[in-house]
């Protein structure tokens, strides 16, 4: 009767307060966010492309430390970018907005060429410091 009809009009509005409080708290948090994921990943992937070229550069100039340095670089950048890259994915995102759909495959061949180039990088550190042991022996 009268007691259960009442217990059920408490819960759904329980459940309703719920439900307010989880969209209040989603736009605060998309209110106060200064930057997406998708921005921070681009940012993120500009600067292992920054901190690869560097190493490559190292190389040409025989600046060993230079090289050291942009390799440490490149997988720090490289493991940031790969823990914001499901972040970024469209299906897990609570508000869309007019955001475009997220090119999850694409992102992903990116970090996958991203891994070989960075591991390519780490074997000519490794050749260089050898080369450069090599010459001092020598002399």
């Amino acid at each position: 009767g009268n007691a259960s009809d009442a217990v059920i009009v408490a819960k759904y509005k329980e459940i309703g307060s719920f439900i307010v409080a989880i969209i209040i708290q989603a736009l605060l948090h998309t209110a106060m966010s200064r930057r997406s994921a998708r921005l921070l990943l681009g940012e993120k992937m500009h600067h292992l492309g920054g901190a690869v070229k560097a190493g490559y550069e190292g190389i040409f100039e025989q600046d060993i430390p230079k090289v050291e340095e942009a390799v440490k670089l490149a997988n720090k950048h490289l493991d940031r970018v790969k823990a914001l890259a499901p972040e970024c994915d469209t299906r897990v995102q609570l508000f869309r907005g007019r955001s475009t759909d997220f090119k999850d495959e694409l992102c992903q061949c990116l970090i996958t060429s991203w891994e070989y180039l960075v591991r390519e990088l780490r074997m000519l550190e490794v050749a260089v410091k050898d080369w450069e042991a090599l010459t001092q022996q020598e002399d």
